[in-house]
């Protein structure tokens, strides 16, 4: 008797310290919104450690000296196994408790409720002269076609009229330069895309084992190949595209991987202005990561910065200034920046952007169609 009672209190400690570890993840960002979005949330992180130095297994599990995006530790594992709890799953710990909970399919539910964002792009100076130019050539092939018809001109006249009121209220016209195309040299890149996980794949149709992928002209290597080629084919931008594989034999540890060839082509390229770890995002809501532009669809980008990045008050300012451009041009297209415990390699530079290319559930398709986007983007932020 004495050691079922024992038990039930050793249970209900482990319930309680879970509990309040998990309450405390869940209050911080709604008193402190604004500070997490500067990247301040190392300042409150006195709250988890109170509670980590209470239970050596939880102080083992929160490793803050080396945190990974996609990193594992085993006593969360096992204490998973134990407990049925997901250390990093807020929900779990409430299922536990509640069990009803379990049968409600809130992803569902939100999938329900939001849809794939509607983006209206800005349109800039070279495409009003573009747009203008072809409603002159229209004009000009009317009025040659039917000379001999006076009415016929007059209704033709008024039909380009209308149409370019449609156009200009459909799009939101912006006092910008066209961006200029510069004279290719590959002996001074600007851009670098490089893919910490090389092997991650597109997979609309949720297939078995088709979340990564080793073919290059699949996934984000494919991704990345396209917008070195719309860089410097549209743009006269000199870009290097890296596809050595850093998540194999595991993703654990790629940041690590990744890291020689970051320093080996910034040693060698100081001329280097932007520098994009390209990524897909994974079990994230096509509905959340896909975007209609011109009723076709996209797949949305989002900027990852690193909080535990010594320098990353200056990865954000970069950040934050290619996330501008993206609203300037193409507003509601970027999903935003997430601020996350990590430094994934931007201490080797300021310049370095995690950049996410939809997510799992968005085809290849659509995230090749965003490569027109991102190249825009890129081009506007250099020039």
């Amino acid at each position: 008797m004495n050691r079922m009672y024992r038990d039930e209190i050793i249970g209900k400690i482990i319930f309680f310290i879970a509990g309040i570890y998990i309450l405390i993840k869940i209050i911080i960002p709604i008193i402190y919104p604004a500070s997490i979005a500067a990247g301040l949330y190392d300042s409150f992180q006195v709250y988890e450690r109170i509670i980590d130095k209470s239970n050596a297994y939880i102080e083992t599990a929160m490793d803050y000296n080396d945190y990974e995006e996609d990193k594992k530790e085993l006593i969360s594992i096992i204490f998973k196994y134990l407990t049925g709890i997901d250390i990093s799953n807020n929900r779990s710990y409430l299922t536990s408790q509640i069990p009803m909970l379990e049968l409600i399919d809130i992803t569902s539910l939100t999938n329900k409720e939001n849809g794939p964002v509607v983006v209206v792009p800005r349109i800039v100076q070279e495409d009003i002269a573009n747009n203008s130019d072809k409603q002159s050539n229209n004009t000009e092939q009317g009025n040659n076609t039917n000379s001999d018809n006076n009415s016929t001109n007059q209704n033709n006249s008024s039909n380009n009229n209308t149409n370019k009121t449609e156009t200009e209220q459909k799009v939101i016209p912006a006092k910008t330069e066209p961006v200029k195309k510069l004279k290719l040299d590959p002996k001074k890149p600007l851009v670098l895309i490089y893919h910490t996980h090389t092997t991650e794949n597109y997979n609309p149709q949720n297939k078995p084992n088709e979340n990564y992928t080793t073919e290059s002209d699949k996934g984000v290597c494919r991704v990345g190949e396209e917008l070195k080629k719309e860089l410097q084919d549209v743009y006269g931008i000199a870009t290097i595209h890296d596809t050595t594989v850093h998540d194999l034999p595991k993703r654990e540890g790629a940041y690590a991987k990744s890291r020689p060839t970051i320093q080996k082509y910034v040693k060698k390229y100081p001329s280097l202005k932007i520098i994009i770890d390209l990524h897909r995002d994974g079990d994230v809501s096509r509905n959340r990561t896909t975007a209609i532009i011109n009723n076709e669809k996209y797949a949305r980008v989002m900027l990852v910065v690193g909080t535990n990045n010594k320098y990353h008050s200056k990865s954000e300012v970069f950040a934050k200034k290619v996330n501008g451009v993206f609203e300037y041009l193409y507003p509601n297209y970027s999903r935003g920046i997430m601020y996350k415990k990590g430094i994934y390699n931007q201490d080797l530079s300021s310049k370095i952007i995690l950049l996410e290319v939809g997510s799992n559930e968005n085809s290849l398709d659509e995230a090749l169609k965003s490569v027109k986007v991102i190249g825009k983007v890129i081009s506007k932020s250099i020039n």
